[in-house]
């Protein structure tokens, strides 16, 4: 048995799903677990689901040794999704990740004064600093007391992938409805109600999921990724080779299905 954590971050608080599956990738979806955490801290999420063997996160994660913050990852994945590409945002320089972690009440004006090689943060990228933070503490933390994979992905990318190369704004009724039916078909014995009555089998999912629904799938997608990781089938963006089995790996690379 195995168990694999998606994780999403989103209004100050992770949204976990954690799927369980046997030796050969099938998913027990009775024991699919799916919950949030008002706190950021790596305690909490550890606490919880310390035994998780893969845990995919949505945010970037891995020593930056450059000072540009350009990865060659998130130049990939921009460049993969095309008209889309503002989706997925370049991650801050080492400068200025290291400014905010030093003093987390620097303000946007005063982080993008910061001189680098680097872009300038949007507000949302800025606003995301705090997750980047947060999983970077994951990383560590699992990679020092467990034997815990812990990788990187974006929403966007799978479902695109899992689309046939083809991403719909998860804003319209449109788009959100494809991604339902994409994590139905790969995630047996989901029910969906609407927008704000998701339901997992019989057992629905805590009232706060509800009222995040998106951040509910995109957590599923991010199991889905370490799902295809543990069967030895998900692929680096960059075609890269991924780094199987190896729990210190500082991955540097976004993860697909």
């Amino acid at each position: 048995m195995c168990t694999v954590l998606g994780l999403d971050g989103g209004d100050n608080r992770w949204t976990g799903a954690l799927l369980t599956l046997d030796t050969n990738g099938n998913i027990h979806t009775n024991t699919l677990d799916i919950t949030n955490h008002c706190c950021l801290k790596y305690t909490s999420i550890y606490q919880q689901w310390k035994n998780a063997d893969v845990i995919c996160i949505d945010a970037p994660i891995g020593d930056r040794t450059k000072t540009t913050g350009f990865r060659p990852c998130d130049v990939s994945v921009r460049k993969t999704l095309t008209i889309n590409r503002n989706r997925v945002f370049h991650v801050p320089s080492i400068q200025r990740f290291q400014a905010y972690n030093n003093n987390s009440n620097i303000t946007h004006t005063q982080i993008n004064n910061i001189p680098d090689k680097g872009v300038d943060l949007s507000i949302q990228a800025f606003c995301n600093l705090q997750y980047i933070s947060a999983a970077e503490d994951i990383r560590k933390h699992y990679s020092k007391h467990s034997n815990g994979i812990v990788i990187e992905s974006h929403p966007e990318i799978v479902f695109y992938r899992y689309n046939n190369n083809n991403l719909l704004n998860k804003r319209t009724i449109q788009g959100r409805s494809r991604r339902e039916s994409i994590l139905q078909h790969h995630i047996p014995n989901i029910i969906w109600g609407n927008i704000h009555n998701i339901r997992i089998g019989q057992t629905n999912i805590d009232p706060w999921c509800k009222k995040r629904g998106h951040d509910t799938i995109d957590a599923l997608a991010m199991s889905l990724v370490a799902r295809a990781y543990f069967l030895k089938t998900a692929k680096a963006i960059t075609n890269q080779i991924l780094p199987f089995n190896q729990a210190n790996a500082s991955m540097v690379a976004i993860c697909v299905p």
